[in-house]
């Protein structure tokens, strides 16, 4: 049985695809999904092991966990796997990557049905 936070996430991720989504293709090697995403850009301050304070500007995609699934295993995002999309007729890739000590993706809500990968822009 459900909670009203799980079918809220539940209403929620099927309105971002449907009114906010665009297709992209997620590569792990050579292996690879094809999903609908949402895109957006955000500015983290990330602190390195020396304390140094950096700006990092992540191009971010919210996904279905469950739409994960390459090679027939369901997987979760982890660094140098890519994200392709076309954006103005041109194909352009985002690696995905961690944000300082942090890890490359983060859960959305409590059970993880949605995902935030952070990518930079790598052409």
């Amino acid at each position: 049985m459900t909670n009203m936070l799980q079918d809220g996430v539940a209403f929620l991720g099927g309105q971002l695809k449907d009114h906010c989504g665009l297709s992209v293709t997620y590569y792990r090697g050579q292996s690879s999904v094809s999903i609908t995403a949402t895109a957006s850009m955000h500015r983290y301050e990330v602190i390195d092991t020396d304390g140094i304070v950096t700006v990092v500007t992540s191009r971010d995609y919210v996904v279905h966990a469950a739409d994960l699934v390459v090679g027939g295993t369901t997987i979760t995002p982890r660094a140098g796997d890519t994200i392709k999309e076309t954006i103005g007729g041109t194909e352009r890739t985002f690696e995905v990557m961690p944000l300082g000590a942090e890890a490359a993706y983060e859960p959305v809500d409590p059970d993880s049905v949605l995902l935030t990968v952070h990518t930079k822009k790598i052409n």
